[in-house]
């Protein structure tokens, strides 16, 4: 399994997503809809994380609100992966 950090994170987002700002200078609290984050983008997200960390998402775990921000998704995945 890959490092989980804010700089895997941002650069699976920056792979992933078409933003409409600099990932990296977005705050880890910053609502990544502000960027760009939309429905399209939020499920290329899921893959790129499952792919990448091996994990598989469950139906209840695809709120908006795990995906919201960096450090969201860095907390959510710690439980995923643990």
């Amino acid at each position: 399994m890959q490092n989980l950090n804010i700089a895997r994170i941002r650069e699976l987002l920056k792979e992933t997503m078409e933003m409409e700002g600099d990932i990296d200078t977005v705050s880890p609290d910053e609502d990544l809809t502000n960027i760009g984050m939309n429905s399209v983008s939020f499920i290329q997200v899921i893959v790129a994380f499952e792919e990448e960390f091996e994990i598989q998402f469950e139906e209840e775990d695809l709120d908006i609100e795990h995906f919201r921000t960096i450090n969201s998704i860095l907390e959510f995945l710690k439980t995923k992966t643990n």
